[in-house]
């Protein structure tokens, strides 16, 4: 606990640690241990961390960093599609009979989700022509009430 006040009271931790944090964490492991066991005391443990938080500030990005991302051989595909998500919420039958026909987008819908319609569509081409209209994906929050309300039924 003293080591870790020690580094709150000097160094941004929060920052440091979620900025390029390996480097830190790495030589903040072994410093952590040998504090623990007693083979160095807590302001050796404390400097040891300032000079690797240091060593982090003054370093440059290095081509060979850039080179690190992986690189796949053949193109990731998601596991399900947007359409692949349409076709698999318009197959539940509470899903359709909360579903109707736009009025004047085609490849649109609204939508009863918490008590009220939402213009809706799958197609982000479509979302992008439409400002109106809200895009049904995985994260967004119309889909999680969606799904929610499905499952309390």
């Amino acid at each position: 606990q003293d080591i870790y006040d020690r580094i709150r009271d000097r160094h941004d931790w929060f920052t440091q640690v979620v900025g390029n944090a390996q480097p830190v964490l790495a030589a903040t492991e072994s410093v952590f241990q040998r504090a623990a066991m007693g083979q160095i005391s807590t302001e050796d443990a404390a400097g040891e961390i300032d000079d690797a938080i240091a060593v982090l500030d003054s370093a440059a990005v290095r081509l060979e960093d850039l080179d690190s991302v992986p690189h796949h051989e053949f193109p990731l595909d998601p596991s399900m599609t947007l359409g692949g998500l349409q076709e698999s919420l318009l197959g539940v039958a509470a899903v359709r009979a909360r579903r109707h026909d736009h009025p004047a987008i085609e490849g649109a819908w609204m939508l009863e989700v918490g008590g009220a319609k939402h213009e809706v569509t799958f197609d982000p081409v479509i979302y992008e022509d439409h400002p109106g209209l809200k895009l049904l994906s995985w994260g967004t929050p119309l889909l999680d009430q969606l799904l929610k309300e499905l499952e309390a039924n």
